[in-house]
């Protein structure tokens, strides 16, 4: 159910310029074929279904992304950048904050084992993402938010084939080290250390 106060807000937001840096996936127009596909069947069935509402809508069928981790922040007292996430994180875990080792990080993507697959639909009622017993992957694929932002799910298959494997997360989890936190694992409960091995895009 579309949330007009939350639509008008983000709708608003998005139209707005605004200045943050995020590690993303996907931002280019030679993504794989069977994902660029997606992606235009899935817009051209909100075209149809919303045209009379077009302005509701974007042509953002080429620039699709996927975000793997926000890097967004500011400088402390002493100059050096912290983000955001590191804050909250540091501040629910009671964790020591870093500052963003930008050279390290970039060092580290580098020579990241890539590439990661992932599996955009595919998925079957009854399966079962280990990392997320509460959510069925079914039901996540394809949604389009209460705030009217439409979203596909994917998840990566291991190196062994395997649907739903961890390596986001432990991907996500290896960039702590250089002070950049995903919004996700940033706790509810600080003794619970939350996963999420999903990409959104």
């Amino acid at each position: 159910m579309l949330d007009i106060e939350k639509f008008r807000d983000a709708h608003e937001s998005r139209r707005t310029p605004t200045e943050g840096v995020t590690l993303v996936a996907f931002y280019s127009h030679d993504k794989p074929k069977s994902l660029s596909d997606l992606t235009h069947r899935v817009a051209d069935g909100l075209s149809q279904n919303l045209h009379e509402y077009s302005g509701l809508l974007r042509p953002y069928k080429d620039w699709l992304h996927a975000t793997i981790c926000g890097l967004e922040g500011a400088k402390d007292n002493q100059g050096e950048i912290v983000t955001e996430s590191m804050k909250s994180r540091a501040k629910k875990k009671s964790e020591q904050v870093l500052s963003f080792a930008i050279e390290e990080f970039l060092a580290y993507l580098r020579e990241y084992n890539w590439p990661i697959t992932f599996r955009f639909g595919g998925c079957h009622c009854d399966d079962e993402n280990p990392y997320d017993r509460d959510r069925k992957p079914w039901g996540r694929t394809y949604e389009v938010c209460s705030d009217g932002l439409a979203v596909l799910m994917g998840w990566p298959l291991g190196h062994d084939g395997q649907p739903f494997s961890g390596d986001i997360d432990r991907l996500r989890a290896d960039l702590r080290k250089f002070g950049v936190v995903h919004k996700y694992h940033i706790p509810k409960d600080p003794k619970h250390e939350p996963v999420d091995n999903d990409l959104r895009a």
